[in-house]
């Protein structure tokens, strides 16, 4: 025989049940972990995966939940670095940037200005070289 719960369980069990189409959307477009959405809810990460699995909706496997906690990690990143003032973005052409960046006035016809920043290129591969 089950247990009875504790009212305030069955609340959260049921506000699950009645946003069900938002949970789904969260873990699938938004790439939430199961584990997280089960704590925002209330509800035990079992409970949250059996109602999936009876609503025969997908579960990630361990490779998809991976991705999607690289993607949400990136994500993140991303974000703090324009908080901080970046673009979040790497570097497309594999040049990497130390100093200050930005816009530099030139001076006295030295057209680099008073900008320090230096670009190394990343090492070759070690082909071709004896």
């Amino acid at each position: 025989m089950a247990h009875p719960l504790d009212p305030a369980h069955v609340a959260a069990r049921q506000r699950v049940k009645d946003e069900m189409a938002t949970v789904v959307d969260r873990y699938y477009a938004q790439d939430e972990a199961l584990e997280s959405l089960a704590r925002e809810f209330g509800v035990s990460v079992s409970w949250l995966r059996r109602r999936f699995v009876e609503l025969r909706v997908p579960l990630r496997d361990r490779a998809q939940a991976r991705a999607a906690h690289l993607r949400r990690q990136a994500a993140q990143k991303a974000r703090a670095a324009v908080r901080e003032g970046g673009s979040g973005a790497p570097c497309p052409t594999g040049l990497e940037t130390s100093g200050p960046t930005g816009p530099a006035a030139p001076e006295d016809g030295d057209d680099q200005g008073d900008r320090t920043s230096t670009f190394r290129r990343k090492p070759p591969s070690g082909r071709g070289t004896a």
